[in-house]
């Protein structure tokens, strides 16, 4: 392994978070020594830290800040939007500023609005930079606490891959190369190099799910059943990892075989072929298939047992939630959709 400084420095200890985090970053090949990247930057711990840590790891890298005021915190937001816009101007990297628009009377959360609201800014901001990635803080505490929130809901063994190293979403490849790290390990990095950064009061608010996961679920679990066990929740998602793409290769190898016709509204299988497959993968392939003709569809735990059954039926015809029908006979399993693709 070759390192970009010498191991004399004292930030580049074997132990050190610096060392560390440049060690994995280049055996995963998750960031490139001279790469282009914008860092979404909130001010908080975690984006501080990543913005150090890659600064210090990797200096030849052109970084850019990114602060996005979701307009939730009248006092403090603008705060930090002046402290991220400080920290750019101090080490001489580009800063981009966005502001959410006014959140309008509908079903989805604050939580799932915020975060649709700051992946548009960033995704702007990462189009017309023309950068490698967008770097995200999210680490090992975070992605335990996906995980529990994930298990609570029912979710499956995609779900429990819950937040991924590096995904391309829309077009725009994201990183998070701080996810193998532990929260403590950030903080004291900060501690020990007097790094500045600002909290943010709503990750203390009890009326968030995740924080009430932080705050109370995953300090008794760590007291009561295992000190490690943000560590432990955090191993999960690469255990399943393997095992998905396992499934979602031989998935894919049934769709091919079983394929007929495919269409914008509609999409047909051999029968015969889909239904000699194990109903894992044929759930797998019923999922994709759903999500090609409205990627805001899918099939839910609910609707597997109904599936099933209706599977072994020589005829059947099911209704699925979002103008989804799938309607089988001796011959052809048929998806159809009466939905336009992206209408919510």
């Amino acid at each position: 392994m070759k390192f970009l400084k010498s191991k004399s420095d004292p930030a580049f200890d074997q132990k050190s978070l610096v060392y560390r985090f440049q060690r994995h970053a280049l055996l995963k090949g998750v960031l490139k020594p001279k790469g282009s990247y914008l860092i979404g930057c909130s001010g908080g711990a975690d984006s501080v830290a990543l913005f150090h840590l890659i600064r210090m790891a990797f200096p030849e890298t052109q970084l850019a800040l990114a602060h996005f005021n979701h307009g939730l915190r009248a006092r403090t937001a603008k705060r930090d939007e002046l402290f991220v816009k400080k920290l750019a101007a101090q080490y001489q990297v580009s800063f981009f500023a966005g502001r959410a628009e006014k959140k309008k009377q509908n079903k989805i959360s604050v939580e799932e609005w915020a975060r649709a609201q700051r992946y548009r800014f960033l995704r702007s901001v990462y189009q017309k930079t023309k950068q490698n990635a967008l770097l995200l803080a999210h680490h090992a505490d975070d992605q335990a606490e996906t995980v529990l929130m994930r298990m609570c809901q029912g979710t499956g063994p995609r779900g429990l891959e819950a937040i991924r190293e590096v995904l391309v979403f829309e077009k725009m490849k994201c990183v998070r190369p701080l996810l193998p790290f532990l929260k403590t390990e950030i903080r004291q990095f900060l501690k020990t190099h007097q790094f500045a950064f600002h909290e943010d009061e709503t990750n203390r608010s009890p009326k968030f799910l995740r924080n009430r996961i932080r705050l109370r679920v995953l300090p008794y679990l760590q007291k009561q059943i295992n000190p490690q066990v943000a560590r432990a929740l955090a191993r999960i998602p690469e255990i399943v990892r393997d095992e998905n793409e396992l499934i979602e290769a031989l998935a894919v190898q049934v769709e091919k075989k079983a394929l007929i016709q495919s269409g914008k509204r509609m999409i047909r299988l051999r029968a015969l072929v889909f239904r000699e497959a194990h109903f894992a993968l044929q759930f797998r392939v019923l999922d994709r298939l759903i999500k090609r003709l409205d990627p805001f569809a899918g099939v839910l735990f609910e609707h597997a047992t109904l599936i099933k059954s209706s599977l072994g039926k020589s005829a059947f015809v099911m209704d699925l939630p979002r103008g989804i029908k799938l309607v089988g006979n001796k011959n052809t399993i048929t998806v159809e959709c009466s939905r336009a693709k992206n209408a919510r």
